[in-house]
């Protein structure tokens, strides 16, 4: 069978420069490759190292999206016409339904962009089957593209149990159109598990001293992902243990680089941490192999977003590597970590940030709750391996013919 992947196309696949939806893109393509299931022709934006590491895969091939002088000529003038109301049409929407009729897949697998759906449905073989995978929280737009999409799709895979009743509730969506599909981390991080706590080198660069209980955070610098309310929660600490917070990520939306322009949040947590500097380290965009050598300096994984997630990779990606966790309840999250995996704080109380302050302090207190949350952290995280996404992602496209 012949799937057609359709990348976000912000970030190319292989996924070089990270992204959430190109790494499981990524996994999906490499599970692939160990089980043979499909043959598979991916359609992305073209990055001279994508191009190259796509070289070593047999069982998929890609079509590049070149962003050239005339490609950005061309789609500016897509968007006039659009603006005017002579189409709806996207120029990458348009250039990928040309690859698609040359290639003539069985299923088109749309990855979080809704423009695509209606657009292809209306045009191609009606055989062809258009699933439809939703990885966040969306809401329409003025082109009406995501009302589209749910009417068209054969099919709609979301990322958890929250984000399928929060669109049945918003949407006139078939029920059975909709399933759930929960998301998984690379193989590494499982094939690392026992290097918690065990980076030597790591530490040492990082000035992390014997006796230091580290905590780490990662994921993108802006505020919904709760760091402000993290930060002052560790200034709560300040003369009660001593820690270090590992912060892994960069400030803004910028994936695969570090970004040292002006930035207000940046600003706004440098203020608070002034008087309390050597307690934080700041690293920076980290790739996704090498994020799991600093969740190996760490004693404890903290995520306490304020805005509704709508999964947890990065507590996955934690608890892969048998951290316990402080983790928010909004969103999926949730339905990703067990309560026996770590300690659930309500992101949404006023006193939110005493919730974590005291998460952290009973953490820190109490090393067998430590071991025994570390335990069952590494067996839920195997809840999310690779080849369980493949095998249910796959079960889902299998339907859908």
């Amino acid at each position: 069978m012949k799937i057609g992947i359709i990348t976000p196309a912000d970030l190319p696949v292989p996924a070089v420069l990270g992204g959430a939806i190109e790494t499981l893109i990524d996994n999906f393509i490499k599970e692939n490759e160990k089980q043979g299931l499909f043959d598979l022709v991916v359609y992305s934006k073209y990055h001279d190292r994508a191009a190259g590491e796509s070289k070593k895969y047999t069982k998929a091939r890609f079509n590049w999206i070149r962003e050239n002088g005339g490609y950005r000529i061309i789609s500016f003038l897509f968007r006039i016409l659009r603006k005017i109301g002579i189409t709806k049409t996207l120029y990458d929407v348009w250039l990928v339904y040309r690859f698609i009729k040359k290639d003539h897949p069985d299923v088109i697998l749309v990855e979080g962009n809704p423009a695509y759906v209606k657009y292809l449905k209306k045009r191609l073989d009606r055989g062809c089957r258009i699933l439809f995978h939703i990885h966040a929280l969306l809401n329409e737009g003025k082109y009406g593209y995501l009302s589209d999409a749910f009417e068209f799709s054969d099919q709609i895979i979301v990322v958890s149990e929250y984000i399928k009743s929060n669109l049945l509730h918003r949407f006139k969506i078939n029920i059975n159109k909709v399933n759930v599909v929960f998301n998984c981390v690379n193989e590494i991080y499982f094939e690392k598990a026992g290097s918690v706590n065990n980076n030597i080198s790591l530490k040492k660069s990082l000035g992390l001293e014997q006796g230091d209980f580290v905590l780490i955070f990662a994921g993108r610098l802006v505020p919904e992902k709760g760091l402000l309310e993290l930060v002052k929660a560790c200034k709560l600490l300040k003369n009660k243990i001593t820690f270090k917070l590992i912060i892994a990520g960069s400030f803004g939306s910028d994936f695969g680089k570090t970004n040292s322009g002006p930035n207000p949040f940046k600003e706004i947590i440098q203020t608070e941490i002034r008087d309390n500097e050597t307690d934080f380290r700041f690293c920076g965009y980290v790739s996704n192999d090498s994020l799991v050598g600093y969740y190996a300096c760490a004693d404890l994984a903290i995520f306490p977003s304020i805005t509704e997630e709508a999964a947890g990779l990065v507590a996955i990606e934690a608890m892969a590597l048998s951290l316990p966790v402080i983790y928010s309840n909004k969103g999926g999250i949730p339905e990703y970590v067990s309560p026996k995996c770590g300690i659930m704080v309500d992101m949404g109380a006023e006193n939110c940030i005493g919730q974590i302050a005291d998460a952290i302090l009973t953490l820190h207190d109490n090393s067998e709750m430590r071991k025994s949350m570390s335990s069952a952290s590494l067996q839920n995280a195997k809840r999310f391996t690779p080849k369980k996404y493949f095998e249910n992602l796959s079960e889902c496209i299998n339907l859908s013919i």
